[in-house]
């Protein structure tokens, strides 16, 4: 059961396993890793009810992970929203800026080792929403195995995966409407080997453990049109999860 309690306090809303924690907070959140507010992630999913006091505010949450796992980050809002994940030091893991729901809301999928992180985000005055999964049968994709049946990679938008047989591969379709940079890459803890291909399933690029632990990560210059990324495991036997990525470089 969803307990919704109004007050001028900002509420948070924590489902675990034996129900629903609520622990009431300051409404008025911090805007630096310094100041950042507390929210507790002991209790699995979090849905946090926020508000920006000024147009284009900041404000910062610091956040526990004790369990190891995939994390779903998003936002519920008509507010125009980006959100970025932090290490403990500050730098960048994850980033989003109105792709998802409604074209407004932030939402990024990051697999998280236990330690301390922050989840930054700014946006037009007004209340807002974060939601935090746990839940990873919430969120993983049957994706494609071959270039007639992949399955589209929208960039700055993470999806969520599974190599689930061995020698199995995932396809997916990338759409490029503008020449440039692009950056191809995965986060996990599966070896992971990428191939990035033509319209035509020629090999432009691959890689293997150029990215974060045994991840790939290509960058490469294309040109208008549609391509295709190729993941699988570098060991054929091997399986299990991860998070792709498409991003302008």
């Amino acid at each position: 059961m969803l307990t919704i309690v109004r007050s001028l306090l900002v509420v948070v809303v924590l489902f675990g396993l034996q129900g629903c924690y609520i622990e009431i907070a300051d409404d008025h959140e911090g805007d630096s890793i310094h100041s950042a507010t507390y929210l507790d992630m002991s209790h699995g999913n979090v849905r946090y009810s926020g508000s920006f006091e000024d147009e284009w505010d900041k404000d910062v949450f610091r956040l526990v992970v004790v369990n190891q796992g995939y994390y779903h980050f998003w936002s519920s809002s008509k507010l125009n929203i980006t959100g970025q994940l932090l290490s403990s030091n500050g730098e960048v893991i994850a980033s989003d800026s109105g792709h998802y729901d409604n074209g407004y809301n932030f939402s990024f999928i990051s697999y998280l080792r236990a330690g301390t992180y922050y989840l930054s985000i700014n946006g037009e005055h007004g209340n807002y929403v974060i939601n935090i999964d746990s839940d990873e049968d919430t969120f993983w994709d049957d994706i494609g195995n071959s270039i007639d049946d992949a399955t589209l990679l929208p960039f700055s938008h993470a999806i969520a995966a599974e190599i689930d047989y061995p020698t199995d591969v995932d396809v997916f379709e990338i759409r490029i409407d503008k020449s440039g940079y692009y950056h191809f890459y995965t986060d996990g803890d599966l070896d992971t080997y990428g191939y990035l291909m033509a319209s035509d399933g020629d090999i432009i690029n691959y890689a293997d453990d150029n990215g974060r632990d045994k991840n790939f990560s290509i960058v490469e210059y294309l040109y208008a049109g549609t391509y295709y990324l190729s993941v699988e495991s570098f060991n054929s036997s091997d399986t299990g999860i991860y998070v792709v990525y498409a991003d302008y470089d």
